[in-house]
């Protein structure tokens, strides 16, 4: 494999050639026109008849093709049309007067000119590079992800210098290259490209390959591809391939390699490339500390909610199993069931509470699947209200079923688990015998269940649902995991509904549960 590094002196381009060649002919055409007078007519200062043409080479084609108009205009003067004729000698004094200021006046003229078309020429590429940087910068705001805007950047490459291809290679998660865009318009990677891509990479240092071979059978120097690692102060971040130019066939004008212009604005493309790269990674880095931290509350969280919530229930099951294992208390029938009872709903207790944390570990995996069947809500909401009495005790209680209402299909467990979780958290955010209301309604949005309190409200109804956030009444924190509204908005979700919380007119908490219309042959999204 033949790598160069950087680039040689270029070769003059197509467009130079074809200068020189046409300042050959205007300069030529000229010293034949002016023979052609000069047998009819004595032309005094024929010389001057030359600057327009030099101009015109100057202006068109640059300084190097209006000197050759110039140096061949002042050869074919002195020989054709100065005296004596086809000799380079001059006879006259005033000839050689105005021999010398001819070739002082072409050559300042083709200089002149030549400058002014540099210097618009010069203005024309700032033009040119701040259209296209301006223009690359409009494509990478609209580009919402890393991938997109490097994808934008590898076509405006392929766009702009007319490439065959264009690609950018970053380090993936166990350090080896690997493509994060590219754009082809007709070439592909081969295993030169990819072993010069690493290398790139590993010294830091822009490479040119030449690809092919010539007519000699030597590698073709006019067709290269080159690689441009994208580095930052201190370490190489990825490397930019640029294929070769397109044939001229398939673009209107240019040479078949980059110019040193167009490897400065290539340049410039690096750099943004460099830039949104480092911004992925530091994103990445944010957010991975964002997850560390996150996870290290949740566990923190959860560690002291859970050991809180395990050693009640368990405390209370190993002092009622442990009284009724004493052998010298005689305790009486009657004792002995509440003790057994205690241990009942303690485990009922510690196992609501585990099965919490497995809803919540299923929602938020996103496995959650409810069980559906057509219920009647009436018949569903007699069913819970024994559980509802249980937690409720003597508060005022209130139910407000729509008559009508047409079978609706969801998971019933996981329905009435919800309501349970809305009253229980009622119970808990309310002052003793307030009110608490249960209305269903139905209408062409699907069935509408709320929950309603007349305690203090919500303070916080954005972190409300959050998973272990607990609110805060009279300054005390509540007893519990914070889980159960978390569980409910999930399980809402799951059956395509919403759960969200509103403010009970005259004060207070609702909570309004909507789960849409399901019709038979309909899925419910999960």
């Amino acid at each position: 494999m033949n790598i160069t590094t950087g680039w040689s002196v270029p070769l003059p381009a197509r467009g130079e050639l074809i200068g020189f060649a046409l300042a050959v002919l205007a300069a030529s055409g000229s010293t034949a026109g002016l023979v052609a007078l000069d047998h009819f007519v004595r032309i005094p200062n024929g010389s001057l008849l030359y600057l327009p043409v030099v101009l015109v080479v100057a202006v068109t084609f640059g300084m190097r093709p209006s000197l050759l108009a110039a140096t061949i205009a002042v050869l074919e003067y002195d020989f054709f049309l100065l005296r004596p004729l086809y000799t380079f000698g001059i006879a006259r004094i005033e000839d050689i007067l105005a021999f010398v200021v001819f070739v002082v006046v072409a050559v300042l003229t083709s200089q002149l000119a030549a400058r002014a078309r540099e210097r618009a020429e010069a203005a024309q590429r700032r033009a040119t590079e701040s259209t296209t940087l301006y223009e690359l910068g409009r494509a990478l705001m609209s580009a919402r992800h890393v991938d997109d805007v490097l994808h934008a950047i590898t076509q405006r490459i392929v766009d702009v210098f007319h490439v065959d291809r264009c690609a950018i290679y970053v380090p993936g998660s166990d350090s080896r290259l690997v493509l994060a865009a590219q754009t082809v318009a007709g070439g592909t990677q081969d295993r030169a490209s990819h072993a010069t891509v690493h290398w790139a990479f590993q010294q830091g240092t822009q490479v040119t390959l030449p690809e092919g071979e010539s007519s000699h059978g030597t590698l073709d120097q006019e067709r290269q591809r080159l690689f441009v690692p994208l580095r930052t102060a201190d370490r190489v971040v990825g490397v930019m391939e640029i294929g070769r130019k397109r044939a001229p066939r398939e673009r209107v004008t240019g040479d078949s390699q980059l110019d040193a212009d167009e490897r400065r604005l290539v340049t410039s493309f690096a750099a943004q490339a460099t830039l949104v790269i480092m911004q992925a990674a530091g994103e990445e880095e944010r957010n991975r500390l964002r997850i560390i931290e996150e996870s290290d509350r949740l566990k923190s969280t959860l560690l002291n909610a859970v050991s809180h919530d395990l050693r009640t229930p368990l405390a209370s099951i190993k002092a009622s199993a442990t009284a009724l294992l004493l052998a010298d208390v005689p305790w009486s029938r009657e004792q002995g069931r509440e003790l057994l009872q205690a241990i009942d709903q303690e485990a009922d207790r510690l196992n609501r509470l585990v099965g919490n944390l497995l809803d919540l570990s299923r929602i938020e995996a996103g496995v959650l699947r409810p069980v559906l069947d057509w219920y009647d809500m009436q018949e569903v909401v007699d069913g819970v209200l024994p559980r509802l009495q249980a937690v409720l005790g003597d508060r005022p209680f209130v139910v407000d079923v729509q008559p009508g209402i047409p079978l609706v299909q969801f998971d019933l467990l996981r329905i009435e688990e919800l309501i349970v979780n809305l009253f229980d958290n009622a119970v808990k955010y309310t002052p003793s015998g307030s009110p608490l209301e249960l209305r269903v309604r139905h209408d062409s949005g699907g069935l509408i269940l709320k929950v309603i309190d007349h305690g203090p409200g919500v303070s916080d109804a954005s972190r409300i649902f959050e998973a272990f956030y607990q609110g805060r009444l009279h300054g005390d924190d509540q007893p519990g995991t914070g889980l159960g509204l978390a569980i409910c908005r999930g399980v809402a979700e799951a059956h395509g509904g919403h759960l969200h919380v509103e403010t009970t007119p005259g004060g207070g908490a609702t909570f309004v549960l909507t789960l849409p219309p399901v019709h038979a042959g309909d899925t419910v999204p999960v």
